[in-house]
């Protein structure tokens, strides 16, 4: 993992005493990397099935027997 690029997610929020005061912070960090390449080779994989798909009509659209 040393010098590879990671997607990382983080969410915060602000703890708050009873006087409503910010006393600390909270966080947490995900590595989302995996999910973010799965979602990118799908989008990728969608895309040339969509292709294939209209080059289809295409061909069969301008074919007159």
């Amino acid at each position: 993992m040393k010098g590879e690029k990671r997607h990382m997610r983080t969410y915060a929020s602000p703890l708050r005493n009873q006087q409503g005061e910010v006393v600390m912070h909270v966080a947490v960090t995900n590595d989302v990397t995996e999910e973010i390449e799965k979602t990118q080779r799908l989008r990728e994989s969608m895309d040339r099935a969509q292709a294939a798909c209209y080059g289809q009509r295409t061909v069969s659209s301008q074919y007159e027997p």
